[in-house]
């Protein structure tokens, strides 16, 4: 018998919808040839910014459960801002092995990102949507959606009509960085929480980031002089 494939997870959170948490369905599988080579991408695509949560926006305390423990790191709310006003969607890509792990609850996952939903949403800041792969990286079948893997990525892509290539991410590992790599997407990497670690060892890896910020907001003004000079 052929095993099944495991899916990506994902919930979006509407700005001005009374700050009401929306879980949709799980989102289907994506191959791995979604928007691969030779495949012609039609008009009116967007550009997009996808973010790591934990150690990019708030701060890294390893497996987060607690929501009274979302923090978040200097000059998140300026970025977000900045990338809010530009019209530009913000998309968080997470791996959240605990909860394939049976190390998190559901229930708790949800209050965790409620959280930062309403931090955000206290200094003026959102995000457009949260994508997340519960899965534990030795699970079986391998799933898609784990980065390094993209699979977050191009749900997201089909979601939100992207165009990748015209895309960045932000984060501090180098999976975030591998999974942009993979999909054609610009990479930054940030010095905050894995991040002086990712880069102490960038040295030893084949491909190097598009660009190194000492914070998320120093990645973003990047981001939006990068996108100026391509248009």
């Amino acid at each position: 018998m052929q095993k099944q494939e495991l899916k990506p997870e994902y919930f979006l959170e509407h700005a001005g919808a009374d700050n009401v948490l929306c879980f949709p369905p799980q989102a289907r599988h994506i191959s791995s040839n979604v928007f691969g080579p030779g495949i012609t991408r039609s008009a009116g695509l967007r550009s997009a910014v996808f973010l790591d949560r934990d150690g990019t926006i708030n701060e890294e305390h390893g497996y987060l459960r607690d929501p009274e423990a979302v923090t978040l790191l200097p000059t998140v709310c300026e970025a977000l801002r900045l990338l809010n006003v530009l019209n530009l969607p913000v998309i968080i890509v997470t791996n959240q092995s605990a909860l394939g792990r049976g190390l998190m609850s559901k229930a708790e996952f949800d209050a965790v990102n409620a959280a930062l939903w309403q931090t955000l949403q206290a200094c003026g800041a959102y995000y457009d949507a949260l994508y997340y792969c519960p899965h534990a990286p030795d699970c079986e079948p391998p799933c898609m959606c784990r980065k390094p893997q993209p699979g977050l990525l191009l749900q997201a892509a089909e979601d939100f009509n992207l165009d990748l290539s015209h895309s960045y991410i932000i984060g501090d590992k180098q999976s975030d960085l591998d999974a942009g790599y993979a999909v054609g997407c610009r990479t930054v990497l940030v010095r905050t929480g894995f991040g002086e670690e990712t880069y102490k060892a960038l040295a030893q890896q084949h491909r190097q980031p598009d660009h190194v910020a000492a914070t998320l907001l120093e990645a973003v003004q990047w981001v939006t002089r990068d996108i100026s000079m391509l248009r």
